[in-house]
């Protein structure tokens, strides 16, 4: 094919003959530097970099994270998969999304505007841009963003920055930013800022505290609207993270965001300043890095034996177990009157072996994303490296790895990581004393799907199911009542400082082939006293169903018959991808005269492989549910308008493709 030919044919797809001609560079001469892109093409820098840009936002052209960045053409066969998944996605997604677009403008000719708070899931990497994009356009007065340095380098190769720079308002709208900056990508964040400082607009930039979580990566705008990604693992890779989000203008949840970003903010660090630290090796000083591990085990050894006040380690799920073999070593600490402390993410796997700790130092839960480490009386800190994926395969391995180890006694680097290991111990779960089984009677209360009708002043146990319409309709008391879906579970123990009962929340999407098929339900249980003791009593049902008779008479003979709340499918949001639940609601749900649950959403992270469940719920109507599903156990973060608070595997599960079947239990 003839360059002339080439040319023809991108600029039919929809190219510029710019961004055409570009395209056509890259695939001849492979990887290119784009200074000498710009000599060898004879074009204007700046028209250069645009037009790389618009193609890297198209999935054209790709760019390495490095700085400067390199460039590289894709192959044109895959150039045309693009194009035609792209023209089948839009035309997809505005079929799925007709109803809506036409309310949309309908509502234009009577002049109403929708501003009830709603969710959006958006997917796709060039739809999630787009979005940001028009934030930044629409941005008044700030915009805030908590994301990784690969991440912002992601988001100046489509352009985002350009288009910040060419706002109106730049000059008076705040930039801020929160990342975490290491020594392996402190140079490419060093050329960005260069980059951003060119654009002479506002930015603010602060790295977080050393193993500080970064969940969830966000972009809020003026404290109207919200997007965060649902994928918030530091190990997935960031083609990956951009696949899906979730966007939402309720406003108690963006200013619950809000604030969760400002905390961050005040306890970070100036990024320049943070770069300068790297440059220098000021950091580094009186560290003592000791490769022999032999050497490094002794060192942490005498130094934890001679310990006089405190010790506090920040240990990995499999180093709970190792502590718990240990347990000597407490024991004796503890009887010297040495304060013991522990964080690590709590398991169904270390969960007993937690709790054996407890006896003789605070345990408490922490997500799975910092490094290990040992402070001991506030003056000695040990940092440790996990072992490698093939050494934690023998068992004889112990999951501490000494092998290049770091310890210090600066004075100035110890006392902040202490501050920041005291910050990380009061936003720490306690661990339960006792888990909820999910077989108990509250478990039946919350799960039952047969309910009792009265007629004529009697009680009839009877199966229903649901027409398109909502409408309910007998089953023949020999059929069964079978539903498909995803369900997450989450047992939440509430702060005592709260002054509120500890809740159980069940998330619930009924797929096809279902009788309540397309429903996305939010079962909210309160423990309470109940008539054969206490348990977790359902107080209230969120739903997308319309308010009929059958919902009542599932939840018949719990103060949920009475509390049934509809809303409209934007308000209730369910997603399930990979290993992550979401589920939001944007309206604040009642549960009893005392007590409500304000606007939030929960994240499920699964944790560990899926096991094959099989459950039996017996209920109280003397008929039983089976419950068939993957089974995972998950991490639960709940976040509400008022509270953030992240709760061990041991408290959600995933109920992944379940089907349930209730059936009459006979005699």
């Amino acid at each position: 094919m003839s360059q002339e030919h080439a040319l023809k044919t991108l600029m039919n797809l929809g190219l510029t003959e710019v961004d055409a001609k570009v395209y056509i560079f890259l695939a001849r001469k492979g990887l290119q530097k784009a200074i000498d892109m710009s000599k060898s093409m004879k074009m204007n820098k700046v028209q250069l970099y645009r037009s790389l840009k618009k193609l890297q936002s198209k999935g054209i052209v790709t760019g390495t994270l490095e700085h400067p960045a390199r460039f590289s053409a894709v192959p044109f066969e895959k150039i045309l998969d693009l194009f035609v998944k792209s023209k089948m996605e839009e035309a997809e997604q505005i079929q799925q999304n007709k109803d809506e677009i036409l309310s949309i403008f309908q509502s234009f000719a009577v002049g109403e505007t929708d501003a009830t708070a709603r969710f959006m899931v958006i997917e796709g990497r060039n739809v999630i841009y787009s979005k940001i994009q028009q934030m930044i356009n629409e941005a008044k007065n700030q915009l805030l963003s908590i994301s990784t340095v690969p991440s912002l380098m992601r988001a100046d190769q489509f352009g985002l920055f350009d288009v910040g720079s060419e706002h109106p308002l730049k000059s008076n709208i705040r930039f801020k930013f929160l990342t975490r900056l290491s020594e392996q990508d402190f140079s490419a964040m060093k050329g960005l800022l260069k980059e951003m400082t060119k654009t002479k607009i506002r930015f603010e930039g602060r790295t977080a505290k050393v193993g500080l979580n970064l969940f969830p990566r966000m972009v809020i705008k003026d404290q109207e609207e919200a997007m965060f990604f649902l994928t918030s693992k530091s190990e997935v890779p960031t083609t990956e993270q951009d696949d899906s989000c979730l966007w939402t203008n309720s406003k108690a949840l963006v200013q619950a965001f809000a604030a969760l970003f400002e905390d961050m903010w005040c306890n970070a660090t100036d990024i320049q300043k943070k770069i300068d630290e790297i440059e220098t090796g000021k950091q580094q000083v009186a560290n003592d890095v000791v490769t022999d591990e032999q050497t490094a085990e002794k060192r942490f050894e005498e130094t934890a034996n001679a310990a006089k006040k405190e010790i506090i380690i920040m240990n990995s799920p499999k180093g709970v177990m190792e502590t718990w073999r240990n347990m000597q070593f407490l024991k004796e600490r503890s009887k010297k009157g040495v304060a013991l402390r522990i964080m690590a993410p709590i398991t169904s796997e270390n969960l007993e072996a937690a709790r054996f700790l407890s006896e003789y130092c605070e345990v408490r839960h922490v997500p799975e994303s910092y490094q290990e480490t040992a402070l001991i009386d506030g003056k000695y800190l040990f940092q440790f490296k996990l072992p490698s994926a093939e050494r934690e395969k023998l068992e004889t391995t112990p999951t501490r790895c000494f092998e290049d180890g770091s310890y210090t006694d600066d004075v100035e680097y110890v006392e902040k990581t202490r501050i920041m290991l005291d910050d990380i111990w009061k936003s720490a779960s306690a661990i339960p004393k006792t888990v909820v089984n999910q077989t108990s009677y509250a478990a039946k209360l919350e799960q039952r799907i047969v309910g009792e009708i009265k007629v004529a002043g009697k009680t009839h146990h009877n199966y229903f199911s649901i027409d398109e319409k909502g409408e309910v309709h007998s089953i023949p008391q020999d059929t069964s009542l079978i539903a498909r879906g995803n369900m997450g579970i989450a047992t939440i123990y509430m702060p005592s400082h709260l002054n509120m009962p500890n809740i159980m929340i069940q998330a619930t999407h009924f797929d096809e082939p279902s009788g309540i098929s397309g429903l996305n339900m939010l079962v909210v249980s309160l423990w309470l006293k109940n008539p054969i003791g206490f348990g977790f009593m359902p107080t209230a049902i969120v739903t997308t169903a319309p308010v009929v008779s059958w919902e009542k008479m599932i939840f018949a003979g719990t103060p949920a018959e009475r509390n049934i709340i509809p809303v409209k499918p934007h308000e209730l949001e369910f997603y399930i991808k990979g290993s992550t639940l979401f589920a939001g609601w944007t309206k604040e749900i009642p549960l009893t005269s005392q007590y409500y649950l304000d606007a939030g959403c929960l994240v499920f992270e699964s944790y560990g492989a899926a096991r094959q469940g099989k459950e039996t719920w017996p209920l109280l109507s003397g008929n039983k549910t089976v419950v068939e599903s993957e089974v995972l156990n998950a991490f639960v973060t709940l976040m509400r308008a008022t509270v953030k608070m992240e709760k061990p595997a041991t408290q959600g599960r995933i109920l992944r493709n379940f089907t349930m079947t209730t059936s009459r239990v006979s005699g």
